[in-house]
C-alpha cells in the first residue's frame, strides 16, 4: 500500500512537471518493485498521458474515468485529466470510515458536487459502510452539480441511478460559454439578457 501511494503521488507530480527527472526516476524505481518489469504484463502506466491505464475505460459506448478516494477529493486535476481524455462519468471508490470526523462530511459532499459541476460530467462516489462512523455518503451527482441519488450513512444499501449521459457535455471543462448557459441560467434568465455577452465573448475569442 505504501508503494502504491508513493507511485500514485509521483504520477501526479509527473503530470505537473514531466521534465522533472528526479520524480521520473523515483516513479520508475517504484514501478520496477511491484510488477511492471514482466514483458508479458501490459504496462500499467502511460508515460505519454501521465495516467494509470486503469483510470479510464469504455463501458458500452460511455467513457468512464476512475479517481481513488483522496486523490479525487484533494487533487482536482486527476478528475480533469480523465475528462480531458473524454470521460463522461467519473467513479470514485473511497473509504472514509477510519475516524469519527463529522466535520469532514459537508466538505466531502461539497468536493464531490464541485468535481461534477466544474467539469460538467456525472460523478459517482461510493463510500464503504461502517455503522460506528462514516465521513461521506455514497452519492451520484449530475453534471449541473445537483445530487441525483444518495444513500444514508452508517447503514448498508445499494444505490441504483438512471442517468442521461448526454447531459455530460463537459461544457465547464472546455469553457464553452454557450454550453454553460443551461447550467448557469436554466429558465431563470431570458436568452436576450445574455445574448450580447455571448456575442462579445465570441468576438474577443475568450
Amino acid at each position: 500500500m505504501i508503494q502504491e501511494k508513493f507511485a500514485q503521488g509521483n504520477s501526479i507530480l509527473h503530470r505537473l512537471d514531466p521534465a522533472d527527472e528526479v520524480t521520473r526516476s523515483q516513479f520508475l524505481d517504484a514501478a520496477e518493485h511491484f510488477g511492471n518489469w514482466v514483458e508479458e504484463v501490459p504496462a500499467w502506466f502511460d508515460w505519454d498521458s501521465g495516467l494509470y491505464r486503469s483510470m479510464w475505460f469504455g463501458a458500452d459506448g460511455v467513457k468512464v474515468g476512475i479517481v481513488i478516494c483522496f486523490e479525487g477529493f484533494r487533487f482536482a486535476q486527476t478528475t480533469r485529466e480523465c475528462v480531458r481524455q473524454g470521460a463522461q462519468l467519473i467513479f470514485q471508490p473511497q473509504n472514509n470510515t477510519t475516524r469519527p470526523n463529522d466535520w469532514k462530511i459537508p466538505i466531502h459532499h461539497a468536493m464531490i458536487v464541485t468535481r461534477a459541476a466544474e467539469n460538467t460530467v456525472w460523478f459517482a462516489s461510493c463510500n464503504a459502510c461502517y455503522p460506528e462512523h462514516q465521513n461521506c455518503r455514497t452519492m451520484v451527482v449530475a453534471p449541473d452539480g445537483r445530487v441525483h441519488g444518495q444513500l444514508e450513512m452508517k447503514r448498508e444499501g445499494l444505490l441504483v441511478s438512471d442517468i442521461d449521459i448526454e447531459q455530460a457535455t463537459r461544457a465547464m471543462f472546455e469553457f464553452d460559454l454557450a454550453g454553460t448557459v443551461p447550467l448557469l441560467f436554466a429558465d431563470t434568465v431570458a436568452p436576450e439578457e445574455y445574448a450580447s455577452a455571448l456575442t462579445a465573448a465570441e468576438q474577443s475569442d475568450i
